[in-house]
């Protein structure tokens, strides 16, 4: 190849030697035709096409090694040559010729051999080599994550499905391990270079790439992400947010699935444990705010170790935060999901291992009756996680300093899985068995009151229930005598809401001993049964009702809306106001059914007015 085509081909390479300014499209025009292969990333694509000349002689010119060199100055030069060409990506996917291959293995050895040099070669990374790194990075890694075939595919499983993997991670692979070596090198710690390079753009394009499938490429961007996060003080508060929001994506949207959540989460456990005490308002917010909702996601399993390390970390560092996480899992428990209720159970007993009495002494009554309910669930996990819990030494003896509380609701439940055998599982039944005996012995007269309060609570109710049921039955038989019944109930049968009124029918079955717990008589139940003690049939309240065929005639009001109408239609106005000529003793004729509901109370609303 001549010289000439040689220059040409340094000289288009140059444009990758930084990120393209405006973005995908902004990179396409820049580089030259017949080199973009597909159209994600900064730098051109060696693609296996006929004009590929210039590219190839880019990437395959032999440059002698950075170590061959004998000044500073000339090592530098060298490694910007060579940081240029890894810039030009290669399509793994365009086929095996040889001309691919040869450029496949040339950046390969390049990239080791960059790598190398940041490690031994200290006095070359200078500020416009630490600009080119970033620039060859950019070109090499920022690119468009594949959206699904189709837009109504499922969501891609962990558990299920097979990832995504990217094409080209073996050239991926050595560039984030070129970035890391820099990271960690002496050059990244100087003042300006997050300033100049390492940018919040930079940052944000970085935590972007989270949302691949490919669990090998998030792996070493979390490194890289921690090293970012320790060194460059600045980017800090610009990296919570943004892991904030793509958190909110995850809750608020529901398309807004994030593959990398874990990733994320592991990185933020290793932040939140280096929080200053006492905590900050930001933190506590992003606590409450964030985390604690992140427990309605949809795809809860596919994180939840590493959330409930984070909550966890926050309960060590600031107890008084144990009532509202535990809160929080109590608000957003599954009511379906059995799985989601085993996480959730283990969990809340990381939390009071380390709950503090006040913060316990809180929780008390919700955490136990939650823990009943997942005793009593039909789920055989479920309910072998929660008597499981039991076997904590830390939470047992929280169970024996509150007995006293603690007893009477859970000894019921034991008792009656025990003796009845009402559960299906027989290790559950067994678990419980065993249960129900340690729990006798931390105090067995506590135990046996228990057990008696709530035989005796269950008597009670269950003679109120029938004292119920005795009332509504002598009711029943006492509106049957009633003559009006039958013309009662037709008129119910009228009204739309009849079912609010008692109809023959209904006393019928009501008298032959039919349960009615749900009616409640409320305040009104010692009334009825004085009366009906007594032999008398409790006085009837009129019923809230507007229509105008259950509702009593106003002669006076007929009488105003014909002289409306003759009047109207005469082409005067009436004179006088309607409640003004009310009669004087407020009451009105039984027999108008268009008089309103205001006025079929009595006159309520003709005194009010006159008020």
């Amino acid at each position: 190849m001549s010289s000439h085509a040689l220059q040409n081909a340094q000289r288009r390479g140059s444009l990758c030697a930084r990120p393209v300014e405006g973005g995908q499209e902004a990179a396409a025009s820049a580089a030259p035709p017949g080199l973009l292969a597909f159209s994600s990333g900064f730098g051109p694509t060696i693609a296996e096409e006929e004009d590929v000349d210039p590219a190839l002689a880019l990437l395959t010119a032999n440059l002698p090694a950075i170590r061959s060199a004998q000044t500073v100055p000339e090592k530098v030069e060298l490694f910007l040559r060579k940081l240029e060409q890894c810039c030009t990506r290669v399509d793994f996917l365009g086929g095996e010729s040889h001309a691919l291959f040869q450029a496949k293995e040339m950046k390969r050895r390049i990239l080791n051999e960059l790598t190398i040099a940041i490690c031994t070669e200290s006095a070359c990374l200078t500020s416009e080599v630490s600009s080119a790194i970033c620039s060859m990075v950019a070109a090499n890694a920022f690119r468009d994550i594949p959206a699904p075939a189709s837009p109504n595919a499922p969501e891609f499983d962990p558990e299920e499905d097979d990832p995504m993997l990217v094409p080209e991670w073996e050239h991926l692979r050595l560039v984030y391990e070129l970035f890391l070596k820099f990271l960690e090198s002496s050059a990244a710690a100087r003042p300006e270079t997050p300033k100049l390079y390492v940018t919040e753009a930079f940052v944000k394009k970085i935590l972007m790439l989270f949302y691949n499938e490919d669990p090998r490429e998030r792996n070493m961007l979390k490194g890289i992400l921690h090293k970012i996060y320790g060194n460059f003080v600045c980017l800090r508060r610009r990296i919570r947010k943004t892991i904030e929001y793509i958190f909110c994506g995850v809750i608020y949207d529901r398309k807004g699935k994030c593959n990398g959540v874990a990733d994320l989460l592991q990185i933020l456990g290793s932040i939140i444990n280096g929080f200053a005490l006492p905590l900050k308002d930001e933190h506590v917010t992003f606590l409450t705010k964030v985390l604690i909702p992140l427990h309605s996601s949809t795809h809860f399993n596919s994180f939840h170790d590493e959330l409930k390390y984070c909550t966890v970390q926050y309960v060590e560092k600031d107890g008084g935060l144990a009532w509202p996480v535990i809160k929080g899992l109590l608000k957003y428990w599954s009511k379906s999901n059995s799985m989601k209720q085993v996480h959730f159970l283990f969990e809340l007993e990381e939390i009071l291992d380390i709950i503090s009495d006040r913060q316990f002494e809180l929780a008390l009554h919700a955490v136990f009756k939650c823990i009943i309910k997942c005793i009593s669930s039909q789920h055989f996990q479920v309910a072998e996680r929660a008597l499981a819990m039991f076997n904590n030494g830390i939470f047992f003896n929280l169970v024996k300093q509150n007995k006293a509380t603690i007893f009477p609701v859970l000894a019921p439940v034991l008792n009656r899985c025990v003796t009845q055998k009402a559960y299906w599982n027989s290790t559950i039944l067994e678990i419980a068995k065993h249960l129900r005996q340690k729990l006798r012995q931390i105090d067995a007269d506590v135990f046996d009151n228990a057990l008696t309060e709530n035989k005796r609570k269950r008597k009670e109710r269950q003679e109120s229930r029938d004292d119920r049921e005795f009332k509504w039955r002598k009711l029943a038989e006492l509106a049957l005598q009633n003559p009006t019944a039958a013309a009662a109930e037709g008129e119910a049968d009228d009204f739309e809401g009849g079912a609010h009124m008692p109809s023959t029918a209904r006393l019928k079955r009501q008298s032959s001993g039919t349960s009615l717990d749900g009616f409640e008589g409320g305040t009104e139940e010692g009334d009825m049964a004085t009366s009906l003690q007594d032999g008398q049939l409790p006085t009837p309240q009129p019923l809230l009702v507007r229509r105008k065929s259950l509702l009593p005639r106003n002669s006076l009001v007929q009488a105003k809306l014909a002289s409306f109408a003759s009047e109207a239609h005469d082409g005067d106005a009436p004179s006088e106001p309607l409640a003004d000529e009310a009669p004087a003793d407020g009451k009105a004729d039984a027999g108008d059914p268009l008089l309103s509901s205001d006025e079929a109370g009595g006159g309520m609303a003709t005194d009010k007015d006159s008020a």
